[in-house]
């Protein structure tokens, strides 16, 4: 879930990057903001895009529920029963 702490991050190490020894190779290319993830809020992403930060949705080709197993691996992981 892309979250506002995903784009602060994101902010952060934009607003550090153009300073570090990796990015001396690139002068002058700018530094593009992109957060990737399986699932966004409408308002967050359209407000980090009003500051240059796109918002990608990924559809990863491992199951949801593995995912959130590993995003919260204390959780119980409620799933729906599978109707044939």
């Amino acid at each position: 879930m892309a979250t506002g702490s995903a784009y602060g991050q994101l902010m952060d190490y934009l607003d550090e990057y153009p300073q570090s020894f990796d990015y001396q190779q690139f002068v002058p290319l700018p530094v593009r903001g992109v957060v990737v993830c399986m699932a966004s809020r409408t308002r967050t992403a359209n407000l980090y895009l009003a500051k240059g930060i796109e918002t990608v949705i990924f559809q990863p080709t491992f199951p949801l529920v593995e995912a959130l197993a590993k995003l919260f691996p204390a959780a119980q992981i409620l799933q729906a029963p599978i109707v044939a």
